[in-house]
């Protein structure tokens, strides 16, 4: 593809990404500049089954799926019409492959010719089409996932009537996705297909006004609410510190007094070989239930952590494992204050590193606010100097498309790397495999940003790295 075809992403206000057409960002319902952030396309669906990439050579953690790796591009965050209907049409001219979509102007003539209806938000469609049309009339905040009726492992992608990328996810509630995102005016085209390929069996579609709601956990257990918080069996921790938890304890609830940046990590000791996953959800005040918000997995070796702003509240925190092994003894860490900054093992292709290289010439430099372009076969590492703590929004995307990987690392006083952060999905759109992307804060520095494939090879695209401030 080329790079004439691929669309543009233009910067909100407070710098994410957004595509060239919108008006409002998805993310955080801020106004769309015309400033230019990134330009190549998004990939397709996955084309790797779970079993290939689980049994793939990786020299870096896999974010392995199982927990929730949600899409979620604007959870929480728009003016819901509550009021607002859009019309749903179904045909069952579904692809055999569960994820092309045909040519726009195609597809809505039939779309519009076969048992077309419209309904309201807030409701189920058993035994559903694999395909669905829907019209927003407004800028609407909605829900909208699938429920396999059998073991089937669902994908759910969105995409505007003139086959421009909108979101999509997989395995947020286990098998099966969900997506939240503010839509704005015109027609989108819901497509149900099965993670790896292949034509899901019965499913159950369903839309919802505003954000997600689930009070269960994503393999279908009971969540605590939020009379537990306080317990035995859920403690309570307010703001920052550190709880140590175990397989009789894998909840904890943290209140937030002060609207801010949060990280929530859980650390192992050598003897716990759990590989743990991590979910943040928050209480809602009137019911008490939990309502999903964040996930991750494997951001320091098999050691999760996350980062994200919050309002003041009451939230919960679960952390169990991807394989369903116990999870045994952990140590559950909260910052909200910006001043705690784990250190782990770098990756081993990124273990001859050295800061020097980031003064000396060797390796390029960028600067916050700025996107630099590497054309493919260039070293994908850039430097990044920081003269204070600084929250950023780090990203990575490649021309190709490949599972790509970010790896924020530092160094100690002697010049060595070590670890800051890694990510290999965009945790607001998890099929954007190409895009790497991580919200978090870092101290006074050097680091080198630095971009793989999934499994640790070398990028095959060329690699653009943007890095923009994020917060207020």
């Amino acid at each position: 593809m080329s790079t004439d075809d691929a669309p543009v992403y233009h910067a909100c206000e407070n710098g994410h990404p957004v595509l060239e057409g919108s008006t409002v960002c998805t993310r955080c319902g801020a106004q769309v500049t015309d400033r230019v952030v990134k330009g190549p396309r998004p990939s397709r669906v996955r084309a790797a089954t779970s079993a290939s990439k689980d049994q793939a050579a990786s020299t870096t953690p896999p974010s392995r799926k199982a927990l929730a790796v949600p899409i979620s591009l604007a959870i929480g965050i728009g003016v819901v019409a509550a009021a607002s209907v859009f019309a749903f049409s179904a045909t069952s001219n579904s692809p055999s492959n569960g994820t092309d979509i045909p040519g726009s102007s195609g597809f809505l003539t039939a779309c519009g010719g076969i048992a077309q209806a419209e309904i309201g938000l807030d409701s189920e469609y058993p035994q559903s089409h694999t395909i669905v049309c829907f019209t927003v009339d407004e800028d609407t905040t909605i829900t909208i996932g699938a429920t396999a009726s059998g073991d089937d492992d669902l994908t759910l992608e969105i995409r505007r009537d003139d086959g421009t990328f909108w979101a999509a996810d997989d395995d947020t509630y286990g098998y099966d996705p969900e997506v939240t995102s503010v839509f704005l005016p015109g027609t989108y085209v819901a497509t149900v297909g099965l993670f790896g390929g292949g034509s899901p069996g019965a499913f159950t579609l369903y839309t919802r006004s505003g954000s997600a709601t689930s009070s269960s956990s994503d393999d279908g257990g009971d969540l605590p609410d939020a009379s537990a918080c306080g317990t035995p069996g859920t403690p309570l921790l307010v703001g920052s510190g550190e709880l140590a938890l175990d397989s009789d304890t894998p909840y904890a609830c943290v209140r937030i007094d002060q609207a801010g940046f949060v990280k929530f990590g859980a650390s192992t000791s050598p003897s716990n070989t759990a590989d743990l996953r991590l979910a943040v959800y928050s209480y809602q005040e009137v019911s008490g239930s939990p309502t999903f918000i964040r996930s991750v997995d494997d951001t320091f070796g098999r050691d999760p952590e996350t980062s994200l702003a919050l309002d003041a509240g009451l939230y919960l925190v679960e952390v169990d494992t991807w394989d369903e092994t116990p999870v045994g003894a952990f140590d559950l860490y909260v910052d909200t204050t910006e001043t705690y900054f784990r250190q782990g093992e770098v990756a081993p292709q990124f273990s001859s590193v050295r800061a020097q290289e980031c003064t000396d010439g060797t390796l390029q430099s960028i600067a916050v606010g700025e996107t630099l372009f590497l054309p493919t076969g260039e070293n994908p590492m850039v430097c990044l100097t920081l003269d204070a703590t600084t929250r950023l929004e780090l990203a990575a995307i490649s021309t190709s498309e490949e599972d790509l990987t970010l790896e924020i690392i530092g160094f100690t006083a002697d010049g060595s790397p070590v670890r800051y952060g890694w990510v290999d999905y965009d945790p607001w759109a998890s099929f954007v495999e190409d895009l790497a992307q991580v919200d978090l804060a870092l101290p006074q520095g050097t680091y080198v940003l630095a971009a793989a494939q999934y499994g640790g090879s070398p990028p095959q695209g060329d690699i653009s790295f943007t890095v923009i401030p994020s917060g207020d």
